[in-house]
């Protein structure tokens, strides 16, 4: 179900409503988290916030409302996460 609203995502259709969209990933990925490793939810976020098409204030509020603010924005920030986490497992 995620991939198929990623791609809708992507597809920039005409009769979708962007903000309905993206509320649409997240609420999936948040129900789904658990499941998800934390490279794919780093490539969602990447792929999301690269074709969202809407403000970065109503994406902000987005991801807050479905509670999606404690995972990686970016590249720098997953790797310095699992640096973390694994010099965790190490001690």
């Amino acid at each position: 179900m995620i991939y198929s609203l990623l791609l809708a995502l992507k597809a920039n259709d005409k009769d979708t409503d962007p903000e309905k969209l993206v509320r649409e990933i997240y609420q999936t990925v948040s129900q789904m988290k658990d499941q998800l490793s934390r490279d794919i939810l780093l490539l969602i976020e990447q792929f999301v916030s690269f074709y969202k098409q809407i403000s970065q204030e109503t994406f902000e509020r987005i991801k807050k409302e479905v509670n999606m603010n404690d995972y990686p924005e970016t590249i720098s920030e997953y790797y310095i996460l699992e640096g973390e986490k694994r010099g965790e497992k190490k001690r």
